[in-house]
């Protein structure tokens, strides 16, 4: 699900902290900064005319994840493995 309002700030939040993580070696992110909310992982994505019928099932939904206020930001270190994703926040900084 993409992100609509408050894009800039969010996208402006994504840029300084990618700004400061560089001096500590860590390389900005080569994609461009793309807001958005997952909703579904599929492990194993099918192919040809199933993952097709995926598709049209769900494009066309429009769907409204409705308002929040976001009161910090998380920084996470992501290790992946061949059951999943653990995701371990490393800072926590209050906006407000």
């Amino acid at each position: 699900m993409g992100v609509t309002h408050g894009l800039p700030e969010l996208a402006a939040a994504h840029d300084e902290v990618g700004a400061r993580l560089q001096p500590w070696g860590f390389a900005p992110e080569g994609r461009a900064y793309s807001a958005h909310l997952t909703i579904a992982r599929i492990k194993e994505p099918p192919h040809g005319a199933a993952r097709a019928v995926i598709r049209q099932a769900i494009a066309p939904e429009p769907a409204d994840a409705g308002n929040a206020r976001i009161e910090a930001l998380t920084v996470f270190r992501s290790r992946t493995s061949p059951k999943g994703a653990v995701y371990e926040p490393l800072l926590r900084v209050p906006l407000s």
